[in-house]
């Protein structure tokens, strides 16, 4: 309301300031017709003239005020719209990075937790910097061809943690930049660890630890396989402990 009032106040002051301007120079003004010259058909009198003057001033003052007010409701849904964005991005739970180039434009909270990172720690910072250097030139070249296949990474953190990652780059759609990239990363921790953990439970006993009897046959068959091939031979020494089962 206040920022109306002013744009009101400002409006009138501004129309009040031209028609003085006009009006003075007029009045300053006196035209004196030489002999000779022929007064037109059709003159317009002076209150006319003045009332088209301040007709013309009126709107122009009134195209403005309606042009500053179009233009603040775009800033304010402009505003709105980029709120709405980082609300959105924030709220998933994959890290959203949008770059120019390698350099850090916008990360949301999710990659900045990943990372262990604030946002004034990530301003104008590189997105490569985080990569290892053993995976730093595939992203480089993944970031450059923005690759249309998602692929997995490894990505560094503030204090020396690796975490792995699931990475999709692409370019943002309808950004005259064609250096504009936005980089979705998926935290891959729990899902490794689960993997390792199926593995570990699929090959080992979960009691004691042991390598178990899918474990057993896979080396056995491995060895058989290197023996054949060496042509050498195998022994197998088996030992069987009474009431195992009641140890165990």
């Amino acid at each position: 309301h206040r920022s109306v009032c002013g744009m009101l106040a400002a409006s009138g002051l501004l129309a009040l300031a031209i028609c003085t301007m006009h009006f003075t120079a007029m009045a300053a003004v006196t035209l004196v017709p030489g002999p000779g010259a022929g007064l037109p058909a059709i003159l317009v009198s002076d209150q006319w003239l003045a009332i088209g003057v301040a007709a013309a001033t009126l709107t122009v003052v009134a195209l403005c005020l309606v042009s500053s007010m179009l233009d603040r409701h775009l800033v304010r849904r402009t505003q709105r719209e980029s709120e709405r964005l980082t609300t959105l991005t924030n709220a998933s739970t994959e890290g959203v990075v949008i770059c120019s180039g390698e350099r850090i434009e916008y990360a949301n909270v999710v990659f900045l937790s990943m990372t262990g990172s604030t946002e004034q720690d990530l301003a104008g910072d590189s997105l490569a910097s985080f990569f290892a250097d053993d995976v730093r030139s595939q992203f480089e070249a993944c970031l450059s061809a923005c690759c249309r296949k998602t692929f997995e990474s490894t990505l560094s953190t503030r204090s020396g943690d690796r975490v792995p990652v699931e990475l999709l780059v692409r370019r943002l759609p309808g950004d005259g930049d064609a250096d504009r990239r936005v980089v979705v990363a998926r935290d891959l921790t729990e899902r490794k660890r689960s993997q390792e953990r199926i593995e570990f439970l699929a090959y080992f006993d979960p009691l004691t630890g042991l390598p178990n009897r899918v474990r057993f046959k896979d080396h056995l068959e491995h060895d058989l396989a290197r023996a054949a091939r060496a042509g050498e031979r195998l022994a197998v020494l088996c030992i069987d402990l009474d009431r195992f089962k009641e140890v165990n």
